[in-house]
């Protein structure tokens, strides 16, 4: 797993709220359940003020590499 944030709170956040689990699940069920993924979450702030975030990009990895 790599992380890379600006703002760690913020990607706590969506990782564990409702909307963002369902929203993961949701583009993890479109590609067949793959055992590996990479996802791209993109949080929009306004300084220290988070205003939402959003799946941006969810791409599955081929098991066989």
């Amino acid at each position: 797993m790599l992380v890379v944030t600006a703002f760690a709170p913020a990607l706590v956040d969506y990782l564990l709220s409702e909307p963002g689990q369902k929203e993961l699940e949701k583009a993890w069920a479109a590609h067949g359940h793959c055992s590996y993924f990479e996802a791209v979450i993109l949080t929009e702030t306004n300084g220290h003020f988070e205003l939402g975030s959003k799946l941006a990009e969810f791409k599955p990895y081929d098991e066989k590499l």
